[in-house]
């Protein structure tokens, strides 16, 4: 918009509407527009580009009658000229202009987003503010974390609902007079049915979760019969440990039909912590592989070298039963009907939710149910979103299935106060006391040393040896050189690098060096040091 025009006699609902327009209309014509007087009555606004001289000036009053307010007096002339930073422009009014490109783009990175409102509307906005409306636009977009955890009762209900036969199980732990999140398991029946035409063999891992409390995503996939991953169920669960294993498992027991149905298939790990001893004590015999590329992690650590990781590969590919564990192939008995040697099915799992791990905990869910169903309905998505401000109170009978607005009678659908009185009776949910973790925060995965970066031209530099640049040794470093502390050069004496030591002639002729002025090396004996004047 080029030009910003006002209507005199104009009404506005609300003062917050005038002062959205205030904001705008400084925005698009670069002006130092100030609220003057802002009370319950009346709201008048000038601007202060030339310190106060600009005759430019807006009054808004509030009128009883109709209860609205109505632009009275309007002078809509400059005589200032235009500015660059405008203070009107605050994070929550531009987090609004900012929710449409997010809805299109969610991953528009925030230097992206700042660039994109500076070149649109020509005027100076830093980074902090850009980086706290597009938090603030994306809380708009995915909803609160916190409110997200209040209503978990209610998604665990509708997911029931919609997905009968299905296992959603919330472990909360009560604090005084509030109940705080803990753990969340969910298996729909649509994957249970599936892991009954897979291949007998489960692979488990977890990852970090990515939003403001923290937590961990467990998960659990089967194989189909042409390799492609087919995930069974999964949890939300504060930390990765033996309580958190055990409360994923035995529930996992429990849905695939119990102890001598999963000791049947073999579980195939990363040995993270905890789970080792879980599987041992819920399921005793039963098959155990473990990824050769976390064995290799710590094989290395001791054992480095190129030569020692084709062995270990050497071994493990190995299909005759000589001296290999059951790590190798062979080990493997013909159960399974897989002869994979790595857990990276679970690489490809974790990209496929790398952005829903960054979101609130409903919304996270909800996307990787909505991932679930595309991959058996067919990538047909269906969303509805519906907002309301109620002003009025309304009667609603959830058994008669009658309100008193007349809209479920009149249509047969719930109305928006019959949803309202739906919701469980549960106290709400709070959220997992946030836990601050020393250092910067990260959200990439901690690459090993000996992996490639993205562009697969270079590897790590941990592990090797650094040399000292002056004697090529490795014991120390440049700064830690032991002669260059003991022979410090004098002031005004260029700094040279010391020479190996070499038997001294006896004769020595004085030399005069035109660059260096009038330094001078007079002549000694074997026996006598070099001093320079």
């Amino acid at each position: 918009m080029k030009e910003y025009r006002w209507q005199l006699g104009a009404y506005f609902v609300e003062k917050d509407d005038f002062i959205d327009a205030i904001r705008s209309c400084g925005v698009h014509n670069g002006r130092k527009l100030k609220l003057w007087k802002n009370d319950k009555r009346r709201i008048s606004v000038k601007c202060y580009v030339s310190q106060g001289k600009c005759p430019w000036y807006a009054y808004c009053g509030y009128m009883s009658t109709q209860r609205t307010w109505q632009l009275r007096k309007i002078v809509d002339m400059h005589t200032c000229t235009r500015e660059f930073k405008i203070g009107l422009v605050t994070s929550k009014w531009l987090s609004g202009r900012l929710e449409k490109s997010m809805k299109t783009n969610p991953d528009m990175k925030m230097t992206n987003l700042h660039n994109k409102f500076c070149k649109k509307y020509n005027i100076g906005v830093s980074r902090a503010r850009t980086s706290r409306a597009k938090a603030m636009a994306t809380t708009n977009i995915e909803g609160s974390y916190k409110q997200q955890y209040e209503r978990l009762y209610d998604y665990a209900e509708e997911l029931l609902r919609a997905n009968p036969g299905s296992t959603v199980k919330i472990n909360v732990e009560p604090n005084q007079d509030q109940t705080i999140f803990k753990r969340i398991y969910v298996c729909l029946k649509a994957c249970k049915d599936n892991f009954l035409s897979c291949r007998p063999i489960i692979h488990l891992d977890g990852c970090f979760l990515k939003g403001k409390y923290g937590g961990e995503l467990l998960t659990i996939i089967g194989r189909y019969a042409n390799d492609q991953m087919c995930p069974l169920a999964f949890a939300v669960v504060e930390v990765e440990n033996k309580e958190s294993w055990t409360f994923f498992l035995e529930l996992l027991i429990e849905d695939l039909g119990g102890g001598g149905f999963c000791s049947r298939c073999t579980f195939m790990s990363d040995q993270q912590k905890g789970l080792l001893p879980v599987l041992q004590s819920l399921l005793p015999d039963v098959d155990q592989h473990y990824c050769v590329r976390h064995i290799y992690s710590n094989f290395r650590k001791k054992f480095p070298g190129l030569n020692l990781r084709q062995l270990l590969w050497k071994a493990a590919v190995s299909t005759t039963p000589e001296a290999w564990e059951h790590w190798s192939r062979s080990r493997f008995t013909g159960r399974p009907a897989c002869d994979t040697l790595v857990n990276n099915i679970f690489e490809g799992f974790n990209s496929v939710i790398l952005d829903a791990r960054e979101k609130p905990i409903i919304s996270m869910l909800e996307e990787i149910q909505m991932y679930l169903m595309n991959s058996w309905s067919g990538m047909q998505i269906f969303q509805i979103t519906h907002t309301s401000i109620i002003v009025e109170k309304y009667v609603v009978d959830v058994e008669k299935r009658e309100c008193t607005c007349r809209k479920w009678t009149i249509t047969g659908i719930p109305c928006c106060h019959a949803l309202t009185a739906m919701r469980t009776s549960t106290p709400d949910i709070q959220p997992p006391p946030k836990r601050v973790l020393p250092g910067r925060p990260r959200k990439k995965r901690r690459p090993e040393s000996w992996e490639q970066r993205k562009d697969d031209t270079q590897i790590g530099q941990k592990g090797i040896p650094k040399k000292c640049s002056i004697c090529r040794e490795v014991r120390h470093r440049r700064p830690n050189y032991p002669q260059a502390n003991q022979q410090q050069p004098q002031e005004g004496t260029p700094h040279q690098k010391p020479v190996p030591d070499q038997e001294p002639t006896s004769h020595q002729e004085a030399t005069l060096h035109p660059t260096q002025g009038s330094q001078i090396t007079e002549q000694t004996q074997p026996d006598q040091t070099t001093t320079a004047i």
